[in-house]
């Protein structure tokens, strides 16, 4: 049975023994609120069907835009084997008064073995992830049509694709700074983006890269070393102070 989170919740465990699991293809908690903070938890799936989410958190959309399910933290958790994705988050933008908090600050977790690590879903915005491990997934994070979310310090290595970006209203335009990409089947899958997006500092090791489509994408002071590079259709691709390997 899903779970509905409250507002203001705060769900501690004590890490690995804390586990929390589904052999359904359901959301474990779907927040129903504002500012739940998960901590120290333990999630698994089972690859059933692609509603199978550890947490999960959609907002509405009204005349100020996409709105509530904000300001939620998730720390040193773990999501497993899910055939939907560890988190998921879709209209998603602030408070419905301007305030432009996002749906989650994600912190020192793993996401293992899941259709999606991560899935940003149409104006999932304002999402920060730092210092976690996203690996053996099929797509490590996937973003479609979401903008101003950062990828910060991550391990995203071994997936079959480690990022996959798709344009959308008001997409992509932030950052991934110092995250090792490496040994993934394809890197960076990048297609359609309109308003930009920064690579700066990380490590591509493996792995295809390849950008369609897209509008301002910079790639300035990270180590690459692609099986291939393909650009399609670009505006303003730019590559600054780049170190290629062969």
């Amino acid at each position: 049975t899903m779970v509905t989170v409250p507002v203001n919740s705060h769900l501690m465990g004590s890490g690995s023994l804390s586990i929390i699991k589904t052999t359904s293809n359901i959301h474990i908690f779907e927040l129903d609120s504002i500012n739940s903070t998960f901590e120290n938890l333990t999630f698994y799936g089972n690859d059933t069907g692609t509603s199978q989410v550890g947490i999960y958190a959609e907002g509405v959309v009204s005349g100020t835009g996409p709105q509530s399910r904000y300001g939620n933290s998730v720390i040193n958790c773990r999501f497993y084997d899910f055939g939907g994705s560890g988190l998921y988050a879709k209209n998603i933008l602030g408070d419905g008064s301007s305030n432009h908090k996002g749906a989650f600050w994600v912190s020192n977790s793993s996401f293992i073995s899941n259709r999606y690590g991560i899935h940003w879903d149409t104006q999932a915005e304002y999402n920060t992830v730092i210092g976690s491990t996203i690996v053996n997934n099929s797509v490590g994070v996937y973003i479609n049509a979401a903008g101003n979310n950062s990828f910060i310090g991550n391990n995203i290595n071994d997936n079959s694709t480690g990022l996959q970006m798709l344009g959308g209203a008001n997409d992509a335009h932030c950052v991934a700074i110092g995250n090792k990409i490496n040994h993934n089947t394809s890197t960076l899958t990048l297609s359609n983006i309109g308003f930009g997006y920064l690579f700066s500092g990380n490590m591509m090791y493996g792995g295809n890269m390849t950008i369609t489509s897209c509008t301002r994408i910079k790639f300035v002071d990270n180590d690459i070393s692609a099986s291939t590079i393909t650009t399609t259709s670009n505006t303003q691709l730019q590559f600054t102070d780049n170190r290629f390997y062969v």
